[in-house]
Parts: structure tokens; C-alpha cells; sequence
């Protein structure tokens, strides 16, 4: 009985045993769950952290048996973790972009505080900005092409991938090497050493250098595992988490893994360890944590994709993202308690105050609206948009309940009685607005005699009234017929803000209007909200606070450089052909008649022929009296036309002065300075006014000071037009001479060059400028590089109207005038002939010359 016991007990303590084992998480005899991971490239330093998680055994003290699955070419990494053939996956910030479209993926960790993802150029390639990437040939796979901080990067810069030629990806940084692509999509921890250790120049053009910081490499799951095996999701983070932070902390431990199991792509170990280092520093970019999501940065991401229009629907980021983040924007109970009502916003807009807000098509659109839509969208609030027919009903509706909030209004005491105002979000310029004829003003005070036109209902109308009593306005419809009656001289000037000009010049054509002037006040817009709802504005005024300015840079320039898409209208056509056939008609009844008549006013019409032929002699003296007063007029034009676009740049100046992309008092003092151009430019109008008159005097001069002031006008559109200016001025000799018409040929034989050199798209445009003295000659040669002057015409380029542009483009003046001025008045000569690059004007002058 004894020894039947003792069996027993043993029997037992072996079973009992067995049961711990087989309880024992760690236990050799347990069975581990299978899951996979799936890259989105190939191995490198890259997925470090996945590799030490495996190789360190942190994945099999999870129980977790975790297979690292290599990028191949064609997969969907979204699709291949939601279909289930993937568990978990790593990839771009387009995941948001899959949310969006119905892929019910999980973000589980930024691995990449920052993203490695760049854009890289030659510095041979002659690429100095964003902005020179138009025309350019861009090598880029299509889910780098959606990345939101490129998309951003280009927006801000008014650029677009359609701009340039997409060339197929390789995957081969030598394609830039060889000029097979002039820009290349890379990351900053791979190909760039490539670069470096080649010792190829380059240009790197990174997305956080213009304010768009995003995250990279995203490990995510599906709603689907995280829902049915919320351990494993829970136990594969945090190993992999663990994983990274011992790949960082042991790098040269890391590489020696990379180099004996994972190099499929055979990297140095100093290629492994530059990556390394560099993606240390991405990992750890202003956070000391490693995968932990921001959700007002991820809503930053999703903002760009909604505002270009890659996604319409709202993301709920509560579950897009794992385990939830702090609400950044700091909402009290009452203000999250609103929120969770799911209220539905009732908005009434300005109808006709484009771009800032107007209705097309039924639909409200125009700045404040694209704003507000990107607000109420990260509060998952909402809205109706209720139909007024005016301003001033939208604003009534508001004052009666039956709209909650206007989106762009300005604070006055009259509208404070009915309505509360967030902080003002939008801040515009009032510009005073003429004709180009007009000269530039330096205040309203100058003008307020004059007449001025204005939108009906305009709130700046009753303070201008109540300022200066006398003030003469022009109430009109719409802002375009305010803008028309200073084009038609119905008034003298309007008042607008620079986006409206900017909107209105581009979508109507008013290329004669310009920024005379600046008003010494601001357009301050806030969004208007009922005053019997203050929580509502209290959540407004938290989230525009947290409004970047470069989503709004993006949104102002979507609408100030809108141009107009017009329809193809044949009523015109049709008309026009209706008239030329009663006209036919009418031809065909006088051909009958004059046929009819013909042999008995046979000898008439010979009289009359001769009698012809004298008054066209006559005529012809006349004419050529006439054509010269014309030739005045034109030139007197042409010029003008510089004033137009010197103060069109002088706007532009202040306008990017406004947006921070210019230092503001650079900006002013430039403006000022384009200003005095304007006046100079004007005085030489009244010099060619002169140019016949026989009373001028003659001033001592000599090249250098000839060529410096014509420079001062021109030589910013030269550079801007991206020509090189080669000044080789070896003669110092003065002489007496007329200064203004000698600048006249000088500006006319430079700006033809450069029109030259644009019109056939020279590689490297230069334009060269010498001057030298020969026995008692003094020379002035004006070159260029576009090939020269076709031999059939060469001989006839000094002839009056004789040109080799359009009419609208000129008028064959410009060279006979050049020719007289310096043949006809200052006995000299002008010449022209071509050399191995292009066409070479030589003038020639005499020391004692004039």
C-alpha cells in the first residue's frame, strides 16, 4: 500500500510539472504564432529593426514566429495586409490615402519621426529653385509622386507634376549621373552616399526645408487583426519597437546581421553604416521615443490630400490610429461635449466676393471656404450651407438664427450687436487700382478728389463716407463691374484687396489696370459665428490658432493665380458668317451693275487712274510725315508697357513680403526702387517727344555710364530670364552726345537679344556687352548667342516696319529709330553682321563726336 502511495505522489508531481510547462510563455515545448511583416523595399538598414527584433529574440519571447517578407515589384502593400496574406506591414504616409479610400488599415508606429524622402538634382543641371523643376525631366514611382510632403514642396512653389516629364523608375541613381533624368526621388540615407563617394555635385531638395515635416516608414495592420488578435498587434509592436531601439544603440552589431543574412542588395558596410547613422538621426527627430504618432500631424498629411483633391471622404483618427493620442487642440469637457453632438453647422456666405468666397454652380467656394472646410474636417463637424441671394441677406440670416456662423467677415460694432469674431485668419492688403496711364499715388489723400467705384454693401464704403464726406463712389453690382468702370475711365480708381486683383486680372483680361497705390490699412477677415453660441467659437478660434501658414500660401495661391476657362462660343461665328453672306450678296448685285456700266465709264475710270496716281504721289509725302508722328506715338506705347510690368513686379514684391517668402524691408526698399524706374522710364517719353525738335544739348558722356543706366532698368528681367550678362568695358573715353536717345538704342539692341534668346529657347543664353577704343573710334559691340540673323534678311533689319516678330510683339521700328539716332543725329554708325556664336551690333562714335 506503501509503494502504491509513493507511485502515485511521483505520477503527481510529474503531471503538476507538466501542466507549469506547458503554461510556461517561454517554454521550448510552446508553439508559436506564425505572422509576417511585408517591407516596402528591399533589405537594407532600412527595416534594421525588424531584423534585431528577430535575431535578438525579442519576437519569440512574444511567441511570436515572425517571417520578413522582401519588396517585390507590383505589390500593394495596403491590399496585401488587408487581404490577410500580410500581418503587419511598413510603408509610405499614402496609408492615409488608403484609409480614405475604404482600406481599413491601423497605424501602429512611426518608425520615422522624419521623413529620408527626397528629391535630388546635378548642380550642372542648372536647377537653383523648386520652381525650375518646370520642364524638367523627374524620375519618381507613383507612390512617391502622392506623398504628401512633395505635393505640399511643389504647391507652395505654384508647380505641379504635370509641369514636368515623368521618366520610368529605375531604381538607379546612375540615370541622374548620366543626365537620363535631371531630377531623381531618393532617400537621403541610400543614394546620397552613392553621390558622395562618387563625388558628384548635388542639389538636395527636401520637403522639411519649406515646412512640410512628415513621418515615414509606417508600420501598420488591419482593422480586422487588430480587432481579432489585439495581443499579437499589442506583442509584435513592442518587440519591434525594442527591436529598433537595440539596432540604433548597437549599429556596428546591426550591420554585421545585415551583412551575413539580409544584403540582398550587396551594400558596403560603410554604405550600411551611413544609412544607420542617418536614419538614427530621422528616428529620433525631435522625440525621444521611437514610433510614437502625433495625430495633428498625421491630420496635416490628410489636409493636403483632401485640400489637392486625392480624397474626399473624412478619416475618423481615433481608429486609424493605435492607441489613441492626446487631443492636441486641448478642448475642455463643455467644448468636447459640443462636438460629440455631431451638430450640423448652418453657414451663409458672401455670393459674389470672389476669390475670397463666392457661390458657382450652386456651390460655395473661394478661400475663407476651402479654410473652413479643412477646419470643420479635422472636428468631424458637419455643415449646410444655406442659399442667400447678397451679402447683406447672409448677414441678416445670421442676425435671425438662421445661419450659425459667415466665414470671412469684418469685426465692425454694428455687426458685434448679433455676432461673436474669432481672431482674424486672413489679412490682405487694400491697394489703391487705376489705369496704367495714370501716375502712381502715394496716398487716398491725394486722389480723394477723384472718383472711385466700389461693391454695393462694401463695409469699407460707409467709413470711407464718414471719413471724407465728399468722397464721389461709384456703387456697382459686382467687384468685375467695379473693376470695368476704371478701365472704361467710368472713374478714376477702385480700392481692392490683392487677392481680388489678382483673381479678377487673371479671369477677365484687365490688362490695363495697375496698383497705383497703397492704402494704409489691412482687410482683417475672422469667421462670424452667432452670438448666442460662444463654445462654437471658442473650437473655431482653437483650430484656426493651429492652422499652418503653409496650407494657407497653398490655398491663396489655388485661387489668386486662377485663370479663366473659357467655352468655345460659335454665336459669334454664326453671325459673323450671317453678315458675310448678305455682304456677298450685295457684292454680287454691284459686280451686275458695274458690268452693266462698264464700257461707258471705260474712259472715265482711265481718267480717274491718273488723276489717282498724282493725289497717291501727294499722299505719299503727306504719309510719310504722318507715319513719323506715328512711329512717336508707338514708341511712346512700347514704353509704357515696361511701366505696367515694373509696377505689376513691385506688387508682386510686397505681395511675397506678405506671404514671408521675402524679407519685408528688402521687399519695400525693392519696390520703392522699381517705383523710381517708373518715373525714369516715364521722363524718356517725353525725351522721344523731343526727338525731332533741333534745340537739345549735348552732355559729356562715355560708354560705361551709358551702359550702367540702361542696366539699372533691365538688368532684373535679364536675370530673371535666367541670361548671362558678360560686360567687357575697356573704353573710358568721354564724349559729347544725346544721353536719352543713345540709351534708347541700347535698351532696343539688349531687349531684342533677349527676346532672341527666349524665342529660340538657347541652352545657356548670354548676352555680351564690350566697348574699345580703335585709333580715334570709340566701339560699343551688343552680342548674343542665338545663332545670328538668316542671310536673306540680314540686309533688311534697319528698314522702317520691317520685323521678324508678330505685330503684337513689334512694331519695325525699333531698329530703323536705332539706326537714325546714331546715323542721323550723332554721326556715327550702327552696323551689324553675325559671328560664330550669333548677331553682333556694333555702334561706332567719334572722340569729338556729335
Amino acid at each position: 500500500m506503501n509503494k502504491i502511495y509513493k507511485i502515485l505522489l511521483v505520477s503527481i508531481m510529474l503531471f503538476s510539472s507538466f501542466l507549469i510547462a506547458g503554461t510556461d510563455k517561454n517554454s521550448p515545448n510552446e508553439k508559436l504564432k506564425k505572422v509576417s511583416i511585408q517591407l516596402n523595399w528591399k533589405h537594407q538598414f532600412e527595416f534594421a529593426g525588424f531584423y534585431m527584433a528577430k535575431e535578438k529574440g525579442f519576437y519569440k519571447k512574444m511567441g511570436l514566429d515572425v517571417q520578413i517578407k522582401e519588396f517585390s515589384e507590383g505589390i500593394n502593400i495596403a491590399k496585401e495586409v488587408t487581404s490577410g496574406k500580410s500581418t503587419f506591414g511598413v510603408d509610405y504616409p499614402t496609408l492615409i490615402l488608403d484609409r480614405a479610400r475604404g482600406q481599413n488599415v491601423v497605424l501602429l508606429a512611426a518608425i520615422l519621426q522624419s521623413s529620408p524622402h527626397v528629391l535630388v538634382s546635378l548642380k550642372s543641371s542648372g536647377i537653383k529653385s523648386v520652381k525650375d523643376f518646370r520642364n524638367k525631366k523627374i524620375m519618381i514611382g507613383e507612390n512617391a509622386a502622392n506623398t504628401a510632403s512633395f505635393i505640399a514642396m511643389f504647391l507652395a512653389n505654384n508647380i505641379y507634376f504635370k509641369d514636368m516629364i515623368k521618366v520610368k523608375e529605375s531604381f538607379n541613381i546612375n540615370d541622374l549621373i548620366n543626365h537620363k533624368t535631371d531630377i531623381y526621388s531618393c532617400y537621403i540615407s541610400d543614394e546620397i552616399f552613392t553621390l558622395k563617394e562618387k563625388k558628384v555635385a548635388y542639389n538636395i531638395w527636401d520637403p522639411k526645408d519649406y515646412g512640410f515635416d512628415f513621418y515615414d516608414e509606417l508600420l501598420f495592420t488591419s482593422q480586422k487583426e487588430l480587432k481579432n488578435h489585439p495581443n499579437i498587434v499589442r506583442n509584435f509592436r513592442r518587440a519591434t519597437i525594442k527591436g529598433w531601439e537595440y539596432a540604433f544603440s548597437h549599429i556596428s552589431e546591426t550591420m554585421d546581421i545585415i551583412l551575413k543574412r539580409y544584403n540582398t542588395q550587396h551594400k558596403s558596410r560603410k554604405a550600411l553604416f551611413y544609412e544607420g547613422e542617418t536614419l538614427k538621426k530621422l528616428a529620433y527627430y525631435k522625440n525621444k521615443k521611437i514610433g510614437t504618432i502625433d495625430k495633428s500631424k498625421i491630420q496635416r498629411i490628410y489636409d493636403i490630400y483632401h485640400f489637392i483633391g486625392l480624397t474626399k471622404r473624412s478619416i475618423n483618427l481615433n481608429s486609424f490610429i493605435y492607441k489613441k493620442a492626446l487631443n492636441h487642440n486641448g478642448f475642455d469637457k463643455k467644448e468636447t461635449d459640443y462636438l460629440k453632438k455631431e451638430k450640423v453647422i448652418k453657414i451663409c456666405t458672401n455670393p459674389n466676393w470672389e476669390p475670397i468666397e463666392f457661390v458657382s454652380k450652386g456651390k460655395a467656394k473661394g478661400i475663407s471656404i476651402d479654410t473652413l472646410n479643412i477646419i470643420l474636417g479635422k472636428l468631424h463637424i458637419k455643415s449646410k450651407y444655406i442659399k442667400t441671394s447678397s451679402w447683406s441677406e447672409s448677414q441678416r440670416f445670421l442676425k435671425e438664427g438662421k445661419c450659425d456662423i459667415l466665414p470671412s467677415a469684418i469685426k465692425t460694432s454694428k455687426r458685434e450687436k448679433y455676432a461673436n469674431f474669432t481672431k482674424p485668419y486672413l489679412s490682405y492688403n487694400l491697394v489703391i487700382v487705376t489705369t496704367k496711364n495714370k501716375p502712381l499715388v502715394q496716398n487716398l489723400e491725394s486722389i480723394i478728389d477723384k472718383s472711385m467705384s466700389r461693391k454695393k454693401g462694401s463695409g469699407l464704403i460707409s467709413k470711407l463716407k464718414a471719413k471724407y464726406p465728399k468722397i464721389k463712389i461709384l456703387e456697382t453690382k459686382d467687384y468685375k463691374d467695379a473693376f470695368e468702370a476704371v478701365e472704361k475711365h467710368k472713374v478714376y480708381f477702385t480700392i481692392a484687396t490683392l487677392p481680388v486683383l489678382s483673381y479678377y486680372k487673371n479671369m477677365y483680361n484687365f490688362n490695363n489696370l495697375q496698383i497705383s497705390g497703397y492704402m494704409n490699412k489691412k482687410y482683417k477677415l475672422s469667421i462670424a459665428v452667432r452670438k448666442d453660441d460662444p463654445i462654437l467659437l471658442d473650437i473655431l478660434d482653437k483650430e484656426l490658432s493651429h492652422l499652418s501658414s503653409n496650407i494657407k500660401n497653398i490655398i491663396y495661391e489655388k485661387w489668386a493665380s486662377k485663370k479663366i476657362e473659357k467655352k468655345s462660343d460659335y454665336s459669334l461665328i454664326y453671325k459673323i458668317a450671317g453678315v458675310v453672306f448678305v455682304i456677298f450678296l450685295i457684292m454680287i448685285f454691284r459686280y451686275i451693275v458695274i458690268k452693266k456700266y462698264n464700257k461707258k465709264l471705260q474712259k472715265e475710270v482711265q481718267k480717274a487712274k491718273i488723276d489717282l496716281q498724282e493725289k497717291q504721289m501727294q499722299l505719299q509725302q503727306q504719309s510719310r510725315h504722318a507715319q513719323m508722328g506715328e512711329m512717336i506715338s508707338m514708341i511712346a506705347h512700347q514704353w509704357r508697357q515696361p511701366l505696367a510690368a515694373i509696377s505689376s513686379t513691385s506688387s508682386a514684391i510686397n505681395l511675397k513680403a506678405k506671404l514671408k517668402k521675402l524679407d519685408s524691408d528688402t521687399a519695400i526698399e525693392l519696390s520703392d526702387k522699381i517705383s523710381n524706374y517708373s518715373q525714369h522710364l516715364s521722363q524718356t517719353i517725353d525725351d522721344f517727344r523731343e526727338f525731332f525738335k533741333p534745340n537739345k544739348e549735348k552732355v559729356e558722356v562715355n560708354y560705361t555710364q551709358l551702359i550702367k543706366s540702361v542696366l539699372d532698368i533691365i538688368q532684373v528681367s535679364i536675370k530673371n530670364k535666367n541670361i548671362r550678362l558678360e560686360q567687357e568695358l575697356n573704353c573710358e573715353d568721354r564724349f559729347f552726345t544725346y544721353p536719352n536717345e543713345i540709351k534708347q538704342v541700347l535698351l532696343n539692341l539688349i531687349k531684342n537679344a533677349e527676346d532672341v534668346l527666349l524665342e529660340k529657347e538657347i541652352k545657356n543664353p548670354c548676352i555680351k556687352i564690350k566697348s574699345f577704343k580703335e585709333k580715334d573710334k570709340l566701339i560699343l559691340e551688343i552680342s548674343d548667342n542665338a545663332g545670328g540673323i538668316p542671310k536673306d534678311i540680314i540686309d533688311k533689319i534697319f528698314d522702317p516696319y520691317f520685323s521678324t516678330k508678330t505685330k503684337k510683339d513689334g512694331t519695325g521700328l525699333g531698329l530703323y529709330m536705332s539706326k537714325t539716332i546714331i546715323e542721323g543725329h550723332c554721326n556715327g554708325k550702327l552696323n551689324v553682321k553675325n559671328d560664330d556664336f550669333g548677331a553682333v551690333f556694333t555702334i561706332v562714335l567719334g572722340v569729338d563726336n556729335g
